[in-house]
C-alpha cells in the first residue's frame, strides 16, 4: 500500500521544526534509560564481585537521578507532544469544516452531513491517534538499543542469537496480525448485520405485529446472536492462543540468554554484571518492534482515513484562484444561460436583468427548474453555460464567500439553529437596533406565544412546536436583518395562514424598494403585484 495521503497530510500538517524536536527528545529519553543498566554493570561488577563499594552512593545517586530526569522529561515531552498533536489536528478539522461550509449544492448531493460529521471527527481522530508516538519512540528506542550494544561490546554468538530471536518475534508478530485481522473483520460484519437486522425489524415493529410475525423474527433475531457469539468465541480464542505463545516464545528468550551467558561467563568472555545488565534490558529489544510491526498495520487503517479526508481539504488551485471584489450590487445579468441538473439541460438560453431595486417574480409550472435556476443565482449550485454577471462581473471570478450576506437564499427548510429564539432570529447581533417593525412582528406574533419570550430554547427537534408559517417567519426576519442587497425566496408562500402570509409579504415588497428581492411562486397576489416576471417554459 502507497501511503499518498497520509504522507500528504503529514507534510502539509503535521511536520514542523518542532516535530522534530520532540523526536530528539524522544531518543534522550530513551538513552537515559539505557543508563540504568550500565550503573547495574557496575555495582555487580565492581562491588559485589571485586568487594570495591567505593563509589556505591554516587552510583545510587546516579541511578535515582537518571530515573527521575528519565521520568519527567518523559512526561513533560508528551505533554507538550499532546498538546502539538491536538492544535495540528484542530487546524485540520478547521480546514475540513470551511471547506464543507463553502462547498457548493453539488458536494453536498455527494456527500451527506452524517458522512461530513464522521469525517471531521473521527477520520481526523484516527490520523491523531498517537501515530506519530509510537513510530517516533519506538525508533528513538532501537538507537537507544544499538548504542548499548556497541558500547558493552557483547559476544558476536549473543547478538546473533538476540538477532534471530527478533526475526522469530517479527514472522510472529505479522502472522498474529494477519490472523487476528480477519478474524476482527469477521466478527465486525457479523455485529453490523445484527445492528442492520435490528434496524430493518424494528422499524417495521407495526407490520410484523399485524402480520403476527414475531416468533418468526425472534427466532431469526436468536439465531444471528448465536452465529455472532461463535465467532466471537473464535476470536478471543485465537488471540488467547496468540498470547500463550508469545509467551512461550518470551520464556524461551529468557532461558537461552541465561544458558548462552553463563557459557560466555564461564569461559571470561563476559561478566555477571554485563548478562545480569543484559537481561534487564533484553525486555526493552522486543517492544520497540512490534509497536513498529503494529504501527505498519495501524497506518493502513490511517491512510484510508487520509483518503477519505484529502477530498475535503480545499483544493490548492482555489485557494490561489484570483477573484474580483463586489461592492454594491446593482445589477445580475443573464447572457443565454442554460441551467443543468446532474448533467442534464433543464433550462435552456435565458435573457435576463435583474435591476436594484426591484421586486421579481419566477414563475412557471412544478418541476420546471425554478429553484435550480434561483440557486445558481445565489452561486449555491454552479451547474451552467453562458454568462452570469454582477455588476458585468462574471460569477467564476466571484467566490461564494464574498457573496455571503450579499445574496442570500431561503427556502421552507432552512432549519432552526440550537439555540434561543433570540439567537435564532438575530444571529450574534445584541438587540433589534434600528429595526423595531421587525422586532413588533417577532413579539406580537411569536415571542408572546411563550413564557420565556426571546429566550425560549428552540431546536429541531425541541418539543416548543413552531408552526410552518412561524419558522418562515423567523427565516425572513433573519434574512433581512442582515440587510441581503439581493434575497431570493423560494415558494415562501407554501403552508403560511392568511395572517402570516400577509406580514410576509408586506415586508417582502417593503424591502424590494432598497434590494433586489427575487421570489418563486405560484401565488396570484404576488404575480399580480411585481412588475417584473420571469416566465420559465418547456
Amino acid at each position: 500500500m502507497v501511503f499518498t495521503s497520509f504522507f500528504y497530510i503529514t507534510k502539509k500538517y503535521f511536520l514542523s521544526y518542532r516535530l522534530i524536536i520532540f523526536q530528539l527528545v524522544f531518543l534522550i529519553t530513551q538513552l537515559l534509560k539505557t543508563l540504568i543498566p550500565f550503573i547495574l554493570i557496575y555495582i555487580v561488577n565492581n562491588i559485589l564481585i571485586n568487594n570495591d563499594d567505593t563509589y556505591l552512593l554516587e552510583a545510587i545517586v546516579v541511578n535515582l537521578l537518571a530515573l527521575l530526569i528519565y521520568s519527567l522529561l518523559s512526561y513533560f515531552s508528551n505533554s507538550f507532544f499532546i498538546d502539538y498533536i491536538n492544535k495540528k489536528t484542530l487546524d485540520l478539522k478547521k480546514d475540513i469544516y470551511l471547506n464543507c461550509m463553502n462547498s457548493d449544492a453539488d458536494f453536498y448531493e455527494m456527500h451527506n452531513a452524517g458522512d461530513m460529521a464522521y469525517r471531521i471527527n473521527n477520520d481526523t481522530s484516527v490520523l491523531s491517534s498517537g501515530w506519530t508516538f509510537v513510530f517516533g519512540s519506538s525508533i528513538a528506542q532501537l538507537i537507544s538499543i544499538v548504542c548499548f550494544f556497541i558500547i558493552i561490546n557483547f559476544q558476536i554468538i549473543l547478538l546473533l542469537f538476540i538477532l534471530f530471536m527478533i526475526l522469530i518475534d517479527s514472522v510472529f508478530i505479522v502472522i498474529y496480525m494477519k490472523v487476528i485481522d480477519s478474524k476482527i473483520v469477521i466478527y465486525k460484519n457479523s455485529s453490523q448485520n445484527i445492528n442492520k437486522k435490528l434496524f430493518d425489524s424494528l422499524s417495521k415493529i407495526e407490520i410484523i405485529n399485524n402480520l403476527n410475525l414475531e416468533n418468526f423474527f425472534i427466532n431469526k433475531f436468536q439465531n444471528t446472536i448465536t452465529k455472532n457469539n461463535l465467532e466471537k468465541k473464535d476470536y478471543l480464542l485465537t488471540e488467547k492462543l496468540f498470547e500463550l505463545i508469545s509467551n512461550f516464545i518470551s520464556s524461551i528468550i529468557s532461558i537461552s540468554i541465561v544458558i548462552i551467558g553463563s557459557v560466555l561467563i564461564k569461559k571470561d568472555l563476559i561478566s555477571i554484571g554485563s548478562l545480569i545488565a543484559f537481561i534487564s534490558f533484553s525486555g526493552m529489544i522486543f517492544q520497540p518492534i512490534n509497536s513498529i510491526i503494529k504501527g505498519i498495520r495501524d497506518l493502513k487503517e490511517v491512510n484510508i482515513s487520509a483518503e477519505r479526508i484529502i477530498e475535503y481539504l480545499p483544493n490548492s488551485k482555489d485557494e490561489i484562484k484570483i477573484e474580483e471584489k463586489i461592492g454594491t450590487i446593482n445589477n445580475i445579468t443573464l447572457n443565454n444561460v442554460s441551467i443543468y441538473k446532474k448533467g442534464k439541460e433543464i433550462i435552456s438560453n435565458i435573457n435576463y436583468e435583474f435591476n436594484s431595486p426591484n421586486l421579481y417574480i419566477i414563475k412557471g409550472k412544478n418541476g420546471i427548474g425554478k429553484t435550480t435556476l434561483a440557486k445558481n443565482i445565489a452561486k449555491i449550485y454552479s451547474d451552467f453555460k453562458g454568462n452570469i454577471e454582477i455588476n458585468s462581473i462574471n460569477y467564476l471570478n466571484i467566490s461564494r464567500k464574498s457573496l455571503a450576506t450579499k445574496i442570500i437564499y431561503i427556502n421552507n427548510n432552512d432549519g432552526i439553529f440550537e439555540g434561543s429564539l433570540k439567537f435564532n432570529i438575530l444571529l450574534e447581533k445584541e438587540d433589534f437596533k434600528n429595526n423595531e417593525n421587525y422586532e413588533y412582528i417577532i413579539n406580537k406574533y411569536l415571542s408572546k406565544k411563550f413564557t420565556l419570550g426571546l429566550e425560549t430554547a428552540l431546536s429541531n427537534k425541541s418539543i416548543i412546536t413552531l408552526s410552518s408559517g412561524e419558522k418562515q417567519l423567523i427565516y425572513i426576519i433573519r434574512a433581512l436583518l442582515l440587510k441581503p442587497q439581493v434575497l431570493i425566496l423560494d415558494e415562501p408562500e407554501l403552508s403560511l395562514d392568511l395572517e402570516i402570509k400577509k406580514i410576509i409579504y408586506e415586508l417582502l415588497i417593503n424591502y424590494s424598494k432598497d434590494a433586489i428581492v427575487i421570489v418563486l411562486t405560484h401565488d396570484s397576489y404576488l404575480i399580480n403585484t411585481a412588475a417584473n416576471i420571469l416566465e420559465l417554459k418547456k
